[in-house]
């Protein structure tokens, strides 16, 4: 821009006319930058402080899937049980039922609160919403399939463990193997909100980025694979 003013107009360098521009040109570059250099480090505080009241509901989603696989996985057992009668396996089958309700209550609840801290400081994670709504589509999609699941176990009845297994039985066990495979590929994708959640609040504090997880079966997907359409 000096230069510009300078042979357009024939300014010589001592004219105070260009001494005045240099100057003013000169201040203005300094205020922007000083003033970005504020914005860009008020940016990155108010996005720590978020990072601090989001991370521990996100940390509670994903430890709301270890008991709900443990019942999962009972489930599994106790029909496993019947069809091989040399497997010995203590399960309060009545129980189960409730208790998956139970827990698939509590993880809602966790969810809720996750959601909420998420939204109350998404303009400061504009780049993380396509991530969010993978991550919401996914949980109601495993939280429907807890819930049928639940009815198919009453279905199945077996109060008491039978000779042999029902067809409904069998269709409960390989519901619960699905599902135990779906719980664990969600809990992971948490993992991978959880990653980019600290690359987006904590990288430019610590300067560099955690890397994002790459499962060695190609048949696995990441948050990120996921579509995100509302």
């Amino acid at each position: 821009m000096l230069g510009v003013v300078r042979s357009h107009f024939a300014v010589p360098l001592n004219d105070p006319l260009f001494t005045t521009t240099a100057l003013i040109f000169g201040w203005l570059i300094a205020f922007y930058a000083a003033n970005w250099n504020q914005r860009e480090g008020a940016l990155n505080r108010l996005r720590y402080e978020a990072y601090g009241k989001i991370a521990p509901s996100l940390t509670a989603v994903k430890l709301s899937f270890v008991p709900i696989n443990s019942t999962l996985r009972s489930i599994e057992n106790f029909i496993s049980a019947i069809e091989q009668p040399s497997l010995h396996v203590t399960v309060d089958w009545q129980n189960l039922p409730g208790t998956l309700s139970k827990q698939t209550q509590e993880s809602a609840e966790r969810f809720t609160e996750f959601l909420s801290a998420i939204e109350t400081h998404q303009i400061l994670f504009l780049d993380l919403i396509p991530l969010r709504r993978a991550l919401t589509k996914e949980w109601y999609r495993v939280t429907e399939r807890l819930i049928q699941i639940q009815a198919l176990h009453y279905e199945a009845g077996a109060i008491q463990k039978p000779a042999k297994p029902s067809p409904k039985l069998l269709e409960l066990k390989n519901e619960a193997k699905q599902l135990s495979g779906m719980v664990w590929d969600i809990a992971a994708y948490f993992q991978d909100y959880a990653i980019a959640l600290q690359n987006e609040a904590l990288a430019p504090a610590v300067g560099q980025k955690m890397l994002k997880r790459k499962p060695k079966d190609t048949s696995l997907r990441t948050l990120e694979q996921l579509p995100n359409e509302e």
